[in-house]
């Protein structure tokens, strides 16, 4: 069930919405103990966290490195506007400083990304709760962690490719794979005879540069490339693999396979907050939610965390893009 119980004048209808005006649209309002206890909380929360952490990588890249915006407001945040800037010109060269400068300042062109709810419903078998208790065993977190999954692998591809069919508030979800300015190039298939990953790497890096990014990058290829990563380059034994050459490049800084990566593509991203970062409103979490007149009490993994992947002003993106010819 939607957030559509409350209506234009801001009256609630249902005891969501109620429990949600009442908390200035906070999730803790829906994090009672009417039919868990706090332990049994502790329990499914804790399942979240750690099912969520071990799908994510792409996702778990951009915050690793601190690429995050926080804008708070919990689920009444629902469009980020943010501006996409412009360069200055050279910057003046003179021994006194007394001469006048160019008087250069920034422009700015606005852009809006939508702040959806990611999340996946799950529920709690009645029975199963009271055997737990009545045993003193741990609340069973299977239905916890699956949902946790489930709302992982969504992330990851929506960092990954995107949703081209989700349009809000004048604005889209970009992922690598889609971003506009993106730079594109092709490549010969890795397992084609005299295909040379380091050349292909080369060539995304330099196309990078021209783009006017330096770096660092992080190099991702889809799962069908997984184990070529750990082969030896060359036929010498005792040489590199592809995957420790690769990263022997000048601020190449991982090389992975990501399973939400098509089969033909591959990605060199650079790891700065101007080309991606997560933008974040309400962290994950599990949530009691009443459906019908709330005699049934189903729960909620959900997060508002929505990949932004950015270009300059001018359309100049840190994303590279490579397709297989």
């Amino acid at each position: 069930m939607g957030l559509e119980l409350i209506n234009a004048q801001g009256q609630a209808f249902g005891t969501v919405a109620e429990a949600l005006l009442a908390c200035n649209m906070q999730t803790s309002g829906l994090r009672t103990n009417s039919v868990l206890r706090y332990k049994e909380w502790e329990v499914i929360d804790k399942a979240l966290v750690e099912e969520v952490q071990s799908v994510l990588r792409a996702v778990a890249d951009v915050k690793s490195r601190n690429l995050t915006h926080n804008v708070g407001a919990g689920l009444a945040a629902m469009v980020l506007m943010y501006e996409k800037i412009g360069k200055m010109g050279r910057a003046k060269v003179s021994m006194d400083g007394e001469e006048q400068g160019r008087r250069d300042r920034v422009t700015y062109e606005p852009g809006y990304l939508p702040l959806p709810i990611i999340f996946q419903d799950f529920s709690i078998n009645a029975r199963v709760l009271a055997a737990s208790r009545l045993n003193g065993s741990n609340l069973d977190d299977t239905q916890t962690r699956m949902a946790g999954r489930s709302v992982a692998e969504e992330l990851e591809e929506l960092l990954v490719n995107g949703d081209g069919s989700f349009a809000y508030g004048g604005g889209q979800i970009y992922g690598y794979t889609s971003a506009p300015g993106r730079n594109l190039g092709d490549f010969t298939d890795w397992l084609a005879s005299g295909a040379d990953p380091v050349t292909d790497v080369l060539a995304m890096k330099q196309a990078s540069i021209a783009a006017g990014f330096r770096g660092p990058w992080i190099h991702y290829v889809p799962p069908t490339y997984e184990t070529i990563l750990d082969e030896d380059y060359s036929s010498v034994k005792g040489e590199k693999t592809v995957r420790q050459r690769i990263t022997a490049i000048d601020r190449v800084a991982a090389c992975e396979s990501l399973d939400c990566l098509a089969d033909g593509q591959m990605l060199l991203v650079q790891m700065t907050p101007d080309v991606v970062r997560m933008v974040s409103a309400l962290p994950l979490q599990n949530v009691e939610w009443k459906e019908g007149a709330g005699t049934r009490t189903n729960f909620k993994a959900l997060t508002i965390d929505v990949p932004q992947v950015r270009c300059t002003k001018a359309g100049k993106s840190g994303v590279t893009h490579f397709t297989k010819t």
